[in-house]
């Protein structure tokens, strides 16, 4: 028998996330935790058009989508926003793990009118871990729909025994010696494509290793933003090939390939109550 201590999820959920590869969380964020972490991803926003500012960037002239990653290496309402808001727990019970560690935080907001999709990608092959128990949590703070471009997922895509080529997210095309990414969007009618209106504080998870994109913000009344927060448990492990995206604040000099990524301090552990006997 499963352990679920955060009364979030159950053992049906964890079936269909196996199966499916991503499933709806509702109610996880309360008002309070939706406010901050609003607040956090304005400040958060405004820092990096500043930072392109400073660096001789205008800032941009059109509905923009934002991509800002890493926040909790330097900005603490997002440490306490990863480890200590009901999403870590959460994470516990979707890893079925003793441990939480914190691999990483990335924030998307697509502005009101913003026309970038995001391409269609599994998470793992951006990632330098390894493992199966790992979990992204992806937080709408924001009312998400189709046309405010909902996530959507590619049913059962994870049992597919492949890695795909790496997306960039501004659409200028793959990298890395991956497989091909299979033209989803174009050939829409031949897959089963899971997607899910959202309420602020509602969360979806799914497996690393599912395909999933998102439309543009065809919205002009409201933006679309998410925090996604990406877990790791106690069999994840360090593979540095997939280190090309890991920032210089992330010690990744560090650690080793079959490192436990929080190894001497390198990564952040959620400090969560003791587990509950099942």
């Amino acid at each position: 028998m499963a352990r679920l201590d955060s009364g979030l999820i159950t053992e049906a959920d964890l079936t269909a996330l196996d199966e499916d590869g991503a499933i709806i969380v509702r109610n996880v964020f309360d008002r309070d935790w939706v406010e901050r972490t609003r607040r956090a991803s304005a400040a958060a926003v405004e820092r990096q058009l500043a930072g392109m500012e400073a660096a001789g960037r205008p800032r941009p002239a059109e509905p923009a989508f934002h991509n800002v990653l890493y926040m909790h290496l330097d900005d603490p309402e997002f440490r306490v926003i990863a480890l200590q808001s009901p999403a870590a727990l959460l994470a516990r019970d979707l890893m079925q793990t003793d441990k939480v560690v914190l691999y990483a935080d990335h924030l998307l907001v697509k502005e009101p009118g913003a026309q970038t999709r995001t391409p269609w990608h599994q998470d793992l092959p951006y990632w330098p871990v390894r493992g199966r128990q790992i979990t992204s949590l992806w937080i709408a703070l924001d009312p998400v729909t189709r046309d405010s471009g909902a996530l959507e997922y590619v049913r059962g895509s994870h049992r597919w025994g492949k890695m795909y080529q790496p997306q960039n997210f501004d659409g200028s095309g793959g990298y890395g010696d991956f497989e091909p990414l299979p033209d989803i969007e174009g050939e829409r009618e031949r897959y089963d494509i899971l997607q899910w209106d959202l309420e602020p504080g509602d969360v979806i998870v799914h497996d690393v290793g599912v395909l999933h994109g998102a439309g543009a913000n065809a919205r002009q009344d409201r933006s679309r933003r998410a925090l996604s927060l990406r877990y790791v448990g106690d069999d994840a492990r360090w593979h540095a090939d997939g280190a090309r995206n890991v920032p210089s604040g992330v010690r990744v000099a560090d650690l080793r390939d079959g490192d436990p990524l929080d190894k001497d301090g390198a990564h952040m552990v959620a400090p969560l109550p003791p587990l509950v006997a099942a």
